[in-house]
């Protein structure tokens, strides 16, 4: 019962006229039987000796439109059965102004001794109408509220709190999405909200009316909705509670710009806004550029700024596992690669890619030569693999480079092109077996430990496979 009436005095209630005001009510209590009945004003009330007023005068609840109020232990009226909680959701869930009219409209029913039966444990919400009383153990829970305007950047998070059944009659029926991408109306209405929305409009014509178990109507299909499902209602609107549903959270859309995306992850297996389905866990990027709304089935991990890319800069990336870059290109788990401005100019990383440092170039002016280490294959293309680990590769300058995952530059640096006249010459060795192509039209084979001169005028870079002993100059010998 409310709580917030003041009790008539006993010299005032015992055989004495109270006088009950329009839109007024009181309880009394009948000594004899224990029931409490209702009495509603305009009227005269007269106390006899076995009877009490417990509660009251109290103003009647008034619900202005666009509010609502919770009735804890509501009364049963005609039409209510024991226990039948699809009953009770759909008549709590029409989506007309007059159904909680109509509804407190019905004859209340009635026990033994004339007390109102009551729907004990549950709860009701009553909506904008004419003003009522709460019978004997009906209570309002809280005050009398605003209804939730859901903006068109927004979205409730909404989850049942027990079975029921969802009908074209449910209030906020044109406004729920489900996780399998179903919106609860015809392919024609979807997304009329969210016109301007790209994402929503392409999904529109890819999602169907439901169809269930349950029997349909000409105007929707109905839905059986399980204890602890989960699902949207999107803006713009006005949300109606309903007694089977609690708003979880609110999500709010995000604008993606040019050159960003989404790191998505699926809570539950569903089917994403490109209609890939998605199994639990899995990770992806949303690229699409304009406003997202985030279904209820995925979680916003973060926001991904791309990677700008020039001639003075490259990023080192890491497989997490294998998969296809956005490139084509296979990648296997714990390879490492780098991505420059020849690949692309911004580079968004993929959630299988674990982006490790950016690399600066290497420029080499003329007369410069680095020997690189673990260096990659010059014919990389898209079956590159890696580095060779070990093998070398001698560069010249002019140039500017990036030296690839694993590349290093023996002794850590440049070398100094030998620029040979023709009064000096280079003593060298050989350190392994190879074929000597310093003067091309002659081509010397030349074993481990073999020694030779090399004069100039030259112009010459060391194999590395040859050792520079020492410098040497000619003299002038005269007899």
């Amino acid at each position: 019962m409310s709580g917030g009436g003041k009790q008539l005095d006993d010299d005032i209630i015992v055989g004495k006229v109270v006088h009950l005001h329009p839109f007024h009510y009181l309880h009394i209590l009948n000594m004899t039987t224990n029931v409490t009945r209702l009495e509603e004003g305009p009227k005269r009330v007269i106390c006899l000796a076995h009877e009490r007023v417990i509660l009251g005068p109290e103003p009647m609840i008034v619900v202005p439109p666009m509010s609502y109020c919770v009735i804890e232990n509501p009364v049963m009226r005609e039409g209510d059965t024991d226990g039948d909680d699809d009953s009770r959701n759909n008549n709590n869930g029409g989506d007309h102004d007059d159904d909680d009219a109509n509804r407190l409209s019905k004859k209340v029913l009635l026990g033994k001794g004339g007390q109102a039966r009551l729907k004990h444990g549950d709860m009701e919400i009553r909506r904008k109408g004419e003003p009522f009383s709460l019978y004997p153990g009906e209570r309002l829970v809280g005050k009398v509220q605003r209804v939730q305007v859901v903006r068109p950047d927004t979205a409730l998070r909404l989850r049942a709190t027990r079975d029921f059944i969802l009908t074209p009659n449910t209030l906020n029926y044109n406004h729920f999405y489900f996780s399998d991408r179903s919106k609860t109306t015809s392919s024609s209405s979807i997304n009329n909200n969210n016109n301007n929305n790209d994402n929503n409009n392409a999904s529109k014509d890819r999602v169907d009316a439901i169809s269930s178990s349950s029997s349909s109507s000409p105007s929707g299909a109905s839905r059986r909705i399980a204890t602890g499902e989960e699902w949207t209602f999107r803006g713009p609107g006005v949300y109606h509670p309903l007694v089977t549903v609690e708003v979880v959270e609110v999500i709010k859309g995000i604008i993606v710009g040019p050159y960003e995306a989404l790191y998505l992850r699926a809570l539950c297996d569903c089917v994403d806004v490109t209609d890939t389905p998605r199994k639990t866990g899995e990770e992806w990027l949303m690229r699409r550029e304009g406003f997202y709304l985030p279904e209820v089935h995925e979680k916003l991990v973060t926001k991904v700024e791309g990677l700008e890319l020039d001639l003075n800069r490259a990023i080192h990336l890491r497989a997490k596992r294998t998969f296809t870059d956005i490139y084509g290109r296979q990648r296997k788990a714990g390879a490492e690669w780098l991505v420059d401005s020849s690949m692309a100019q911004i580079h968004i990383p993929e959630v299988e890619e674990e982006f490790i440092r950016t690399v600066h170039p290497l420029n080499l002016s003329s007369g410069e030569y680095v020997v690189i280490v673990n260096a990659w294959a010059d014919n990389e293309g898209e079956a590159a693999e890696g580095p060779t680990m070990g093998a070398t590769k001698i560069v010249e300058g002019p140039i500017s480079l990036f030296l690839k995952p694993h590349e290093k530059i023996l002794n850590g640096e440049r070398e100094t092109v030998y620029i040979l006249p023709a009064e000096e010459a280079l003593y060298v060795r050989s350190l392994e077996e190879h074929l000597d192509t310093t003067v091309p039209e002659r081509p010397v084979r030349r074993r481990a430990g073999d020694k030779w001169t090399v004069c100039g005028p030259l112009r010459y870079i060391p194999s590395t496979k040859v050792q520079v002993l020492r410098k040497a100059r000619a003299t002038l010998a005269i007899e």
